[in-house]
């Protein structure tokens, strides 16, 4: 391999980790490669990703057919104005290619901004308050959980650093969550431990995960599904031992696994501040905030709509998580950025906290005649999301592909 083959393949790699590191979607990272790769001059681009692997394979420039692949280490995050920035970078280089040290050098200014900490920290405070709220809790449980939230996001930022492994991390933020929810109930006797913890639950929930390994599933992507499935039924257990074992040592019984529903005005706007909320902890630009709270809550308007005049949950998480997607679509047109950066944090209020929730507290109290129950209505919601999710993603590619085609007969 020359000199030059090697940097450009290096060079798409970097962009492509970098790309994988902030939250892109599969498709989009071979998209994004497959493209840029066809701007520095190769052909035949051939490119498989996985959740923590990437294999390059091009014929290059000068004939020869080169292959590189890349480790992705040290863990993923969702940071999407990093994500915005390499997507406009990449579009830039498509329509003005250079070489491949500057663009080495502009992906690794990108990734040096690293993240805002005021929206983290706001973030995380907004989606723990809003979820006691938004799954049945009264003022005192969203305020207990708003401070918890924030300590939350103060631990994460330190510990992870030294915890490299997801699964160690989130059993000890369970584990943390789960003391200090305890020792604000015996402060406080009227709190709701239930509530407060399933709000803050929500921060580290795997549903999301646990749905979006179902809909690359569905699009073909199965290897890429089937590892992000296993890493997130690890991740609610853990995150299921740790709550239980801080129940355990601090002697508290909960029984709460008739966490219920708030108010309808209430769950709506908690639906919008839970949106914000990951959006912020996604670090959304400040300009899609408004669209992208506001799709979430349409989400969860829908759902309500669905449950109120007699569906499943399975029908209504689809249609709603329709609803969710389509309106995402609609502004990422608009707003001219990927329909992720918005369906994302819109999804979360859809994400079944509360089955997860029931699921640790059947196993906490040995409930196990009710746990098969939430297993197979957590399977439910979430195939639910991922069908409604999966409908809409491929409609988009069916128009856009008969249009591209027509643009192709017309010239």
């Amino acid at each position: 391999m020359t000199g030059q083959n090697r940097s450009i393949l290096s060079a798409l790699l970097d962009m492509g980790q970098a790309l994988m590191q902030n939250g892109s979607e599969i498709n989009r990272v071979e998209d994004t490669l497959c493209r840029m790769a066809h701007a520095f001059g190769c052909t035949n681009v051939n490119v498989f990703a996985i959740s923590n692997n990437i294999i390059l394979t091009v014929s290059m420039p000068d004939g020869e057919t080169e292959t590189m692949t890349r480790r992705i280490l040290g863990g993923n995050s969702t940071n999407y104005r990093a994500l915005e920035e390499l997507n406009e970078l990449s579009r830039a280089f498509c329509a003005e290619p250079t070489g491949p040290s500057e663009l080495v050098n502009k992906i690794a200014e990108i990734k040096s901004a690293g993240v805002n900490r005021l929206k983290s920290y706001i973030g995380s405070a907004l989606v723990g308050g809003s979820g006691a709220l938004f799954f049945g809790g009264g003022v005192i449980d969203a305020a207990a959980a708003t401070v918890i939230g924030f300590c939350m996001c103060l631990i994460q930022r330190h510990t992870m650093k030294i915890l490299k492994n997801n699964i160690v991390f989130n059993f000890l933020i369970s584990f943390i969550i789960g003391v200090l929810t305890a020792l604000i109930s015996f402060l406080i006797p009227v709190l709701s431990i239930g509530h407060v913890f399933t709000g803050d639950l929500m921060i580290l929930i795997p549903g999301l995960a646990i749905t979006v390994s179902i809909l690359d599933v569905l699009l073909g992507d199965t290897v890429s599904g089937l590892m992000r499935a296993m890493e997130s039924v690890l991740s609610a257990a853990v995150l299921a031992v740790g709550y239980a074992l801080a129940m355990q040592l601090l002697g508290t019984e909960n029984s709460t696994l008739d966490i219920g529903g708030q108010t309808v005005i209430v769950s709506i706007a908690a639906s919008l501040f839970m949106s914000l909320g990951f959006a912020l902890i996604y670090q959304l630009s400040m300009r899609h905030l408004i669209v992208t709270s506001v799709t979430g809550m349409s989400g969860w308007i829908t759902f309500l709509i669905c449950s109120h005049i007699g569906m499943q949950d399975f029908y209504a998480a689809m249609l709603a998580s329709m609803t969710v997607a389509v309106v995402s679509e609609v502004a990422a047109r608009i707003h001219k950025a990927p329909a992720v950066f918005f369906r994302t944090p819109a999804v979360m209020p859809l994400a079944p906290g509360k089955l997860l929730f029931g699921i640790m507290e059947s196993l906490n109290l040995h409930k196990w005649s009710v746990l098969g129950t939430y297993l197979i209505s957590t399977l439910e919601w979430t195939l639910g999301i991922a069908v409604g999710l999966c409908a809409v993603n491929l409609f988009v590619k069916v128009v856009s592909g008969l249009m591209d085609s027509r643009r192709s007969d017309y010239f």
